[in-house]
């Protein structure tokens, strides 16, 4: 080999060694139980709280204290076995995607546009659902709400906790196979609008119903609105009385909610149930804020 080849070949080999430009800018700044955080770490979180409408005061330090909270929290998810998989960020990040009426391909695109890594994002998805999992977790094996506290909540709240709403329902469910196909995902919802624009009374729409193929009508007997859980309740309060609530797809199919009925009754069931679900969701705001700050009093943090 000459030596003006021998001197290119050397050159070259120099340089397939050297890191690219983007990893000679990066450089560990802050290090947690050996997990180390760097720079472009920082730089992308950052970025991702800009886009989100996150930031707040110092973006930079925002980003570095809530880069070592996600560290510190998936380090202890590991120790439980509630760590969040790829898979499980993956289906988060396209129903972001399809909320934003972009598949995923198309959602990395434009976070590519805004300057930000769909690793970064994905990753930022990950503290976010690995949080909710562990301190969720952490909570309710602590959460306690005493009798002696429910009874003076009920208590400030006077004749107005005296009184609950009972409803008389019916679900009526147009069963799907698990495998349905989103065509006759589409059909079905169709026959359930149309089921609704002709309901009118549960004696006669009961009628109607059952005379639809597939169609499964069931009598929910009757429940207090605090006994109602999750979105069905804002539903069940927004249907009139004698009319069909819009379709909502379940695991059994495309399910409607039908009000036959509605009442006052003298009970102190629904306050009692939203008295508890708000000092539950007090304390649990304080708890997750006392087990962050516990995993960092524990923690080995060096800042660089």
């Amino acid at each position: 080999m000459t030596m003006p080849r021998l001197i290119l070949s050397m050159v070259a080999l120099l340089f397939a060694f050297m890191p690219s430009t983007s990893m000679a800018q990066s450089k560990i700044i802050a290090i947690v139980n050996d997990e180390p955080i760097t720079s472009l770490d920082v730089s992308q979180r950052a970025r991702v709280l800009t886009l989100i409408g996150q930031a707040r005061g110092n973006t930079r330090n925002q980003a570095l204290e809530m880069l070592i909270d996600d560290l510190l929290v998936m380090q202890a998810a590991r120790r439980r076995n509630l760590s969040v998989d790829d898979s499980q960020v993956d289906a988060f990040f396209a129903s972001r995607a399809k909320a934003a009426r972009l598949s995923p391909a198309q959602m990395q695109q434009a976070l590519r546009q805004r300057g930000v890594n769909p690793r970064a994002f994905k990753e930022f998805l990950r503290g976010r659902m690995t949080y909710q999992r562990y301190t969720g977790a952490i909570s309710r094996s602590r959460l306690r709400v005493t009798e002696q506290r429910l009874s003076a909540e009920l208590k400030k709240k006077g004749d107005e906790a005296r009184k609950s709403t009972e409803y008389e329902l019916k679900q009526i469910i147009f069963v799907l196979p698990k495998t349905a196909s989103p065509a006759l995902i589409n059909r079905r919802k169709t026959e359930a609008n149309a089921l609704r624009r002709r309901f009118d009374g549960c004696d006669e729409g009961e009628k109607l119903a059952r005379s639809l193929k597939e169609v499964v009508v069931k009598a929910a007997g009757r429940r207090s609105l605090g006994e109602i859980q999750g979105p069905m309740r804002k539903v069940v309060q927004e249907t009139p009385i004698g009319k069909i609530s819009k379709p909502i797809r379940t695991q059994l199919g495309i399910e409607l909610v039908a009000v036959c009925s509605k009442r006052e009754i003298a009970s102190d069931a629904d306050a009692r149930i939203e008295i508890g679900q708000d000092l539950r969701s007090a304390q649990s705001d304080a708890m997750q804020k006392r087990i962050i700050r516990d995993l960092r009093q524990d923690a080995i943090i060096v800042r660089r």
